[in-house]
């Protein structure tokens, strides 16, 4: 065998045992990432759900079916689901005030499952663009209507307050979409997006796998956001973030950091400029807004 057969031989060799190392350290990476994704969540839950004063509001509730066009099969996604759905749950009592609550009509617009509805111990009102989640929120016996948020079909002041979770961020005309929801509410409008360090704008149909609707289009800061309010004609009452995904351990810290300073988020083109505020495909931390009518100027 020639001295340059040889060579490329052990060459080939030697990348081929490279590539393998790297192929173990990749998936060790991840095994590690999956874990730490699981222990952070389920800090996050086990801190909300003690002393949360309504658990059973998750009785006869999967969270792997939360989302109408999405399993959750991750458990630790799962968590993240359930957390925030008590923040959310306890941000509305702080912001209103149990008498308001018991007394006041509500309608979820972006509604999947039913369950703030259900947890405010109303039977109505749901409204979702999807016909999947609007079916599935009539199943469990909550009025469900399908529509969109920019043409409700509803009169002028007819709720007392609307819920508004995570939608935002999936409207092309998020202004004319709060015009709207500022017409139908008579008292207020609970609101969350994703928290993020600076405004994201994201390219039409980056996911081809997920339907329209789903695409995220402008994640505002909180300055752009509370710029955006002043196009409302609504004041921003009460401003929450809430705390996700927190590093503790000497472990969880280190995975973060590597997950910081990966070169290929960084050269993303969607959460490329953002991605210190994910971990895991997974947003850190969520803004939560309670936007009252304005005052009207005599």
């Amino acid at each position: 065998m020639s001295d340059t057969l040889l060579k490329n031989k052990i060459t080939r060799s030697v990348y081929k045992k490279m590539n393998a190392c790297l192929d173990e350290i990749t998936l060790s990476v991840l095994r590690s990432t999956l874990s730490v994704f699981r222990s952070t969540s389920k800090r996050f839950l086990d801190s909300k759900i003690k002393g949360f004063k309504h658990p059973e509001v998750f009785e006869d509730e999967d969270m792997a079916e939360h989302f109408a066009h999405e399993y959750l099969g991750e458990i630790a996604s799962q968590n993240v689901v359930k957390g925030y759905i008590i923040s959310r749950i306890e941000f509305i009592e702080n912001a209103l005030g149990q008498d308001q609550v018991s007394h006041d009509t509500f309608i979820d617009i972006g509604d999947p499952d039913g369950i703030f509805i259900k947890s405010l111990g109303k039977t109505e009102l749901s409204a979702n663009i999807s016909h999947i989640a609007a079916n599935n929120v009539h199943k469990k016996g909550i009025e469900s209507i399908r529509c969109d948020v920019e043409h409700l079909p509803l009169k002028t002041k007819s709720v007392d307050n609307i819920l508004f979770f995570q939608i935002f961020e999936h409207l092309p005309n998020p202004i004319s979409a709060l015009h709207e929801l500022n017409r139908v509410a008579a008292k207020s409008i609970i609101l969350s997006i994703p928290y993020v360090s600076k405004t994201n704008i994201h390219r039409y149909n980056y996911d081809p796998s997920r339907l329209i609707f789903e695409h995220h289009i402008f994640e505002f800061d909180d300055n752009d956001f509370r710029q955006v309010i002043t196009h409302t004609g609504l004041d921003i009452q009460h401003h929450e973030i809430v705390t996700v995904l927190t590093p503790v351990t000497f472990k969880e810290q280190i995975i973060f950091l590597f997950w910081n300073s990966r070169g290929v988020i960084r050269k993303d083109p969607e959460y490329g400029r953002i991605h210190d505020d994910l971990f895991y495909g997974c947003f850190k931390k969520f803004s939560i807004y309670h936007l009252t009518k304005k005052a009207m100027i005599p």
